[in-house]
């Protein structure tokens, strides 16, 4: 099966994969294990150090990270710096989790086992399999590139379809690096090469992408450890009391960033009613403002693009009114940032996470209102509160079933993307380190008892 690199901005194709057979895939994994014992016995000062490498051969290739990037992807230079840069810091932020990390003690019962001891080390899981997206397409695998080789995993990576360069280009700059070949795997093809992947006997899973892929994982997964982050439908609240310059920037930048191809931007606005108008005129004036190439990018391909046509369209035919932009631009896969005022809630550019630069506005009443409106999804990635008092915002959040609550702002990412964590559709809770969650334990105990415990045989 041959497929398409495409370029977003213009619809022209890059280059032609052709995707991996299950032999192939196959052949991959196994490499991978054969490579992970001797990097998971090198001494952890040592791994590091290579990882280093890595780093210094990433930092000095910025420039042509960011472009490929922008050519395989449509993201705007400015937006894909803060995929590379924080990549970076990442390199010194997982080497000093490791440096520090401390097990806890397992307590024993000494009276039923005079003598004993016991406790917890760390082990790498092995292999892991990394299923990433194309949105952030160097950040969400280096991330997990960085914290499961720091702690001695092996990686095959199978990227998106639509950013297989990127995963290429990653694996080359771990070759450069000096790092060993076979250590990092790239598995190229579609979600039927992943679902191969994720049945090839990794032993640990993480998957980024949709909820609907997310389902075919741990569908498909059997008792192998899956970790899963999966879609949003992320609510700005706006409460009377917030700064509505401050609010109107940020929704118009956290629902339009990556022209909304972000499982954490904004997706609904609740306003309350004695601001909302307010709120409105400033999203349209910034939203309407924004340039074509140097505000905003295309969507990744036609296809989604026209789900959110759609969804607008479905909306209006609800009585939604598009106070701004909607417009198809071509050639390329372009369309024009919007602010919707929406009335019936039913529709699914409210319901369903919309992968899109739309930002839909809704009015409340009461606090005990919105809370249920917000909550009224499937979805449990994040949300965000503007308001003038952080701790009434902060109850509020309490609220919101929801894995992230950000206060005054769009959303904010941890260094190393750690931590991040939804609930509900959105995936399982991770609040554990990633590096933890690139570790196993294993429990211990010793004994220097020298005569038969009191509950072995006989039985009295």
């Amino acid at each position: 099966m041959t497929f398409n690199s495409m370029k977003p901005a213009t619809g022209e194709i890059l280059r032609t994969h052709t995707a991996d057979t299950l032999e192939v895939l196959t052949a991959k994994v196994g490499r991978a294990r054969a490579a992970q014992l001797n990097w998971a016995l090198k001494p952890p000062a040592e791994r590091i150090d290579s990882l280093r490498n890595f780093k210094r051969v990433i930092e000095s290739k910025i420039p042509d990270i960011l472009e490929l990037i922008h050519q395989e992807t449509g993201k705007l230079t400015a937006d894909a710096e803060g995929e590379a840069y924080d990549v970076l810091d990442a390199f010194d932020y997982y080497s000093k989790q490791y440096e520090n990390l401390t097990m806890p003690s397992v307590e024993i019962n000494t009276e039923a086992f005079p003598e004993a001891q016991g406790w917890l080390e760390s082990e790498p899981f092995g292999v892991l399999a990394l299923i990433m997206p194309w949105n952030f397409s160097f950040y969400s695998p280096m991330m997990l590139i960085i914290a499961g080789a720091t702690a001695g995993n092996a990686i095959v990576l199978k990227h998106s379809e639509h950013s297989t360069l990127i995963g290429l280009m990653i694996r080359d700059f771990w070759i450069e690096a000096g790092l060993p070949p076979e250590l990092l795997q790239v598995v190229v093809g579609d979600g039927s090469v992943g679902r191969e992947l994720v049945k090839s006997g990794c032993d640990k899973i993480f998957f980024v992408g949709s909820v609907e892929g997310g389902k075919d994982v741990i569908a498909n997964a059997g008792i192998i450890p899956v970790q899963v982050e999966l879609g949003g439908n992320s609510a700005a609240i706006v409460m009377p009391d917030a700064d509505l310059d401050l609010a109107a920037n940020g929704i118009a930048w956290g629902g339009t960033y990556n022209s909304g191809q972000d499982c954490a931007g904004i997706k609904r606005v609740y306003a309350h009613a004695s601001i909302v108008n307010e709120l409105q005129e400033r999203l349209v004036g910034i939203v309407g403002g924004l340039r074509k190439g140097v505000d905003y990018g295309p969507y990744i391909s036609d296809e989604a693009r026209g789900v959110v046509m759609k969804r607008l369209a479905g909306a209006q035919a609800k009585g939604a009114q598009v106070l701004v932009g909607g417009e198809k631009i071509e050639p390329g896969f372009w369309l024009s940032p919007s602010v919707v005022r929406i009335e019936d809630e039913s529709a699914d550019l409210v319901k369903e996470e919309t992968f899109g630069n739309v930002i839909p506005i809704m009015t409340f009443e009461d606090e005990q209102s919105v809370v249920a409106r917000v909550n009224d999804s499937k979805y449990g990635l994040s949300s965000a509160i503007f308001s003038a008092n952080i701790d009434n915002a902060v109850k509020l959040g309490r609220k919101l079933q929801v894995g992230m609550i950000f206060v005054n702002d769009p959303f904010i990412t941890p260094v190393g993307w750690d931590h991040w964590t939804g609930c509900k559709s959105s995936g399982f809770g991770t609040m554990d380190s990633k590096l933890n969650q690139c570790l196993r334990k294993r429990v211990y105990t010793s004994s220097r008892h020298r005569v038969a415990r009191s509950c072995w045989y006989p039985y009295s």
